[in-house]
């Protein structure tokens, strides 16, 4: 793994500032320790830092051209979701199916359209909150209740 990736992981950014300097920022916002091995690091592997972030090495380092960090369209939240919805959805497919939903329509990841993501339910962020129930409604919809009576419904898109 590159250095300047490396520095991500642990939570600050890392860029080429004017006269070819490596710019760490978003160090206040880290703990002590974390913050020093950082520093250490970019101390240690600043030729190397210097040398990724020069040549735009995007594949290796995650770091646009310009120091941005590249987006990334499938995020560790959405994941989680989606490990959460599977299991429930494939128990309740059939029943799924017959009520209108298709396999698009529950499990299918949609390409995002300028910054908002279309994706279908096993993509939802309802999955993985705490206290949620899913069923399926009487129209077979699916219906995330919550505690307190609070409900969410997703209907086949």
């Amino acid at each position: 793994m590159s250095a300047a990736r490396v520095i991500i992981e642990m939570g600050a950014g890392v860029d080429l500032a004017p006269g070819g300097q490596v710019r760490l920022t978003g160090l206040k916002a880290l703990a002590p320790e974390t913050r020093q091995a950082v520093i250490d690091l970019a101390r240690t592997r600043k030729a190397d830092i210097i040398r990724e972030l020069s040549r735009g090495d995007e594949a290796a380092t995650g770091i646009q051209p310009d120091g941005r960090e590249r987006r990334r369209m499938i995020t560790p939240a959405m994941v989680d979701s989606y490990r959460a919805a599977r299991q429930w959805l494939l128990l309740r497919l059939d029943a799924l199916l017959a009520a209108g939903w298709t396999r698009d329509s529950l499990f299918r990841l949609k390409p995002p359209l300028g910054h908002l993501f279309n994706n279908c339910v096993a993509w939802s962020q309802w999955w993985t909150f705490p206290g949620m129930v899913p069923s399926i409604g009487p129209a077979g919809e699916i219906v995330f209740g919550f505690n307190g009576g609070a409900a969410l419904r997703a209907r086949p898109c």
